[in-house]
């Protein structure tokens, strides 16, 4: 690829046919990477595809434009550049959300999660791959249908090597409140269903570690009491099990930490339904024991996972 100053001189000096020459290769250029981003950003859904091709194919029609005005060859491979950084963010991209029951008895592991953060940036650095991870993280807080506007607390995905960008989201979480409730479920569905409409995902690589103490609302996923017996759906009307499908439609894989053994028929639960949706590799079970010293180990050992199934960093 020509230097940023070598064009810029080129554009001067060279006979006009030879400079509209070189401006179509720096396009070649920006239209085979975007061909590429499309092409990694699987799986996705034929409007999302759709969507994207559209907004690439306008920016195609831009610098076709701005080439037909006498735009130099410095400022096309300028934009290259602009080009190659977004899309190798995005093709190596791992996006991590963290979905956390925050109810009382949660204190311990609101805690490990802000304490880690800086931990788990650097445990993903070290994790063996051939390009190197671009790491966002996010984070979706939920408690139970009684807390109000306290039921959804959540953290949009940040670029952990922005400056200043883990000390934000540390602060954050110190604000987290775990909060008691009257029964013993919690509103699964509804930071699950959080984690897929209310955030912005974005890598090739995604996924969700999503720890609980307790099971969600509906007396087939438990058998304690239940201010809800017939359980909670999202807005949309879906099943925990079904947002957790929605979600690896979308490219997510799905980790859950089990912290004790009041979760175990609801985890059996979704997992029978990934398997009858044949996608049973994409749903996991971390046993934690109710142990945070497993928290971190379990993390970078779900990104890695992850980035392994991707095929991106092989």
């Amino acid at each position: 690829m020509l230097s940023f100053l070598f064009p810029f001189f080129l554009s001067y000096f060279l006979p006009p046919f030879l400079v509209r020459k070189l401006i179509a290769a720096e396009q070649a250029k920006i239209t085979q990477l975007e061909q590429k981003k499309v092409a990694a950003m699987v799986p996705t859904t034929a409007a999302t595809n759709s969507a994207t091709v559209a907004a690439l194919e306008l920016q195609r029609k831009e610098l076709e434009k701005q080439a037909k005005s006498g735009t130099s060859v410095s400022n096309l491979t300028a934009a290259y550049q602009s080009k190659k950084a977004e899309y190798e963010r995005s093709l190596y991209g791992v996006d991590l959300c963290f979905i956390l029951d925050c109810s009382g008895s949660m204190t311990s592991w609101i805690e490990v999660t802000k304490e880690k953060i800086v931990e788990i940036t650097e445990g993903v650095k070290r994790i063996p791959a051939k390009n190197q991870p671009y790491l966002r993280v996010a984070f979706v807080g939920y408690r139970d249908h009684d807390n109000g506007n306290q039921r959804i607390e959540f953290y949009d995905f940040f670029d952990v090597n922005e400056p200043g960008a883990i000390s934000r989201f540390q602060s954050y979480l110190s604000g987290v409140r775990p909060i008691g409730n009257s029964d013993t479920p919690e509103d699964l569905a509804g930071g699950m269903n959080h984690a897929l409409t209310g955030i912005k995902w974005s890598a090739s690589t995604k996924l969700v570690v999503h720890f609980g103490d307790s099971p969600c609302h509906g007396k087939k996923y438990h058998p304690y009491g239940d201010n809800h017996p017939k359980g909670c759906s999202c807005p949309d009307g879906d099943a925990p099990e079904k947002i957790i499908e929605k979600l690896v439609a979308k490219g997510v894989d799905y980790y859950f930490g089990e912290i004790n053994s009041t979760t175990s028929k609801m985890c059996g639960i979704f997992a029978n339904h990934m398997t009858s949706c044949n996608r049973g590799d994409k749903f996991k079970v971390l046993a934690m024991s109710d142990n945070v010293d497993k928290f971190l180990p379990e993390v970078i050992k779900s990104v890695s996972r992850s980035m392994q199934m991707s095929g991106q960093f092989t």
